[in-house]
């Protein structure tokens, strides 16, 4: 049962590798013929300033196949409507809005200048409660698990405080 479950989660990876970067060979000279490319400020070094002209918007080389891959597989009927998905797809797209809007500002003003680090943050710490308020809602546990050392606590509140860093952390 292990084995065929590391044969999925491999070959699902393969798949999401696979997707993203076809979806990257078809995005990226759009999005150049778009003219959303990133702005450098005139202050930063020589050495930063390649990044000029660089499509913006990468992030939907991987949200675009992640969930037409996501909604093919429920389609088909090999993964389940369940409160987990929702919650994964949620936090997903909401991160993904804040990346947008970030990007699009950048594109408008013509300035390398889109959220501020406090907008982002923000914007990051409510997705992040959000989704702690939909976990619990799922009726799903807060127990801080580690088998191997035999350690089961269940750490109530503190487990939404370990996703809010969790979720932010990673995101940035």
């Amino acid at each position: 049962v292990q084995m065929l479950m590391l044969t999925k989660s491999v070959l699902a990876m393969m798949i999401g590798f696979l997707l993203s970067t076809l979806t990257g060979l078809i995005l990226i000279p759009l999005l150049r013929r778009l003219k959303v490319s990133q702005r450098i400020s005139i202050y930063v070094k020589e050495s930063h300033a390649k990044k000029a002209g660089t499509p913006t918007m990468g992030g939907l080389i991987f949200i675009i196949p992640t969930l037409v891959t996501t909604l093919i597989l429920f389609l088909l009927g090999k993964m389940e409507f369940s409160t987990n998905l929702v919650i994964v797809v949620f936090v997903m797209l909401a991160y993904a809005i804040v990346g947008f809007i970030d990007d699009y500002l950048i594109i408008k003003r013509k300035s390398n200048l889109g959220l501020t680090e406090v907008q982002k943050l923000f914007g990051q710490i409510i997705i992040a409660i959000v989704f702690f308020y939909l976990y619990m809602k799922s009726g799903a546990s807060t127990l801080f698990w580690i088998d191997a050392l035999g350690i089961k606590v269940d750490i109530g509140w503190l487990y939404g405080v370990m996703v809010l860093f969790f979720l932010v952390g990673f995101s940035n």
